[in-house]
């Protein structure tokens, strides 16, 4: 350790103001600090504590399960591009390492909803590779282990309705949207207490609420329609003393009040571009943890260094007092070489205390 760093610690046997965890040895005048483990740092991130880095958002010690037919790539039969999932909407792919998009909604001319066949979140069929993937974990310790609710209210309905049905009918027909929005949350639930049974200790919700530009509704509508069904889900696996990640690309900033009210503890991806990120840091300092913003032009155009730059300047701009997890705003096949120069600015920037920006 560095002189400064000891002098820094007072007498002997005082803790070490320079770093987030020091411990005097064994009487000694010399401060020895106590490294976090990866899983316990990223906590500290998380909760505002005393991080020793900041984590990186894909190398984050996340073991994540989701039950059968989460994710429209797990109903597609090997070789097919038009396929049903789980819920009888029908995906086509376009480009492989992309998503799948939506090309028939079975609600959308249904005269009765009530004829629907609702999946049950109850069976077991469904979580068979969940239970797999929970007992190959070596040691539970060393990692979060999270339950997946993709397209959790908003993109559900969407593709069971239609997006442009959807909008209209919230203004049009809200008893009948308040109704399918109840049988969506219910199902969610179902899927929660499966998941609280295997164990899990973070629940990852999503919802794309944002364009590039603003909301897709006002505040309004979100707290008529949406908040209160997120407060049903969000208050189940706080009880069972759960952390919650939210994803919302697009910008969300009028949202974020709503998003800290419902006790979201981490926001992703924080899209670069469509975001004020000083204003959001503002509002969230203390209160919810960030996860991205680097953004993803960047690191697909490149080059390395203009990525390692934009790193920077993110975990200076967002990490000064925890509350970050630094990595792309979005989930695309990036260039190598760029992806690791993230990957290694984060390791080289990301250590506390940071400089001021």
């Amino acid at each position: 350790m560095r002189e400064e760093d000891r002098r820094a610690g007072g007498d002997a046997g005082q803790p070490c103001v320079r770093h987030s965890r020091c411990q005097p040895n064994q009487g000694f005048d010399i401060i020895e600090p106590i490294m976090l483990s990866a899983k316990d740092n990223f906590l500290e991130a998380v909760k505002f504590g005393r991080p020793d880095y900041v984590p990186y958002s894909r190398r984050a010690p996340i073991v994540t399960i989701g039950f059968f037919g989460v994710n429209p790539d797990d109903n597609r039969p090997q070789g097919v591009d038009t396929w049903a999932d789980l819920w009888q909407v029908r995906h086509r792919h376009e480009q492989e390492g992309m998503m799948p998009f939506p090309a028939y909604h079975p609600l959308e001319n249904l005269p009765d909803w009530n004829d629907y066949a609702w999946p049950d979140p109850h069976d077991p069929g469904l979580y068979v590779q969940a239970r797999e993937k929970v007992a190959s974990i070596a040691d539970r310790g060393d990692v979060l282990l999270s339950g997946s609710h993709r397209s959790t209210l908003l993109e559900r309905s969407w593709k069971l309705v239609g997006m442009e049905n959807l909008f209209i009918m919230m203004l049009s027909e809200p008893d009948r949207i308040h109704w399918l929005f109840d049988r969506i949350i219910e199902f969610q639930l179902g899927v929660a207490e499966e998941y609280v049974d295997l164990g899990v200790e973070m629940a990852a919700l999503g919802d794309d609420h944002g364009t590039q530009l603003a909301p897709l509704f006002s505040p309004e509508l979100f707290r008529e329609f949406y908040k209160p069904r997120y407060e049903r889900l969000i208050g189940f696996y706080k009880s069972k003393g759960c952390l919650i990640g939210f994803h919302s690309c697009g910008n969300i900033v009028d949202l974020v009040p709503d998003f800290i009210d419902l006790g979201i503890d981490m926001l992703n991806p924080v899209q670069a571009t469509a975001n004020d990120l000083a204003r959001v840091r503002a509002d969230t300092q203390g209160r919810m943890a960030l996860q991205g913003a680097v953004s993803t032009a960047t690191i697909l155009d490149g080059p390395a260094d203009r990525v390692r730059q934009e790193a920077r300047e993110r975990i200076l701009l967002l990490g000064q007092q925890g509350g970050y997890i630094c990595g792309p705003d979005q989930g695309m096949p990036y260039p190598e070489k760029n992806i690791e120069a993230l990957e290694q600015a984060v390791a080289e920037f990301g250590r506390y205390p940071l400089p001021v920006a």
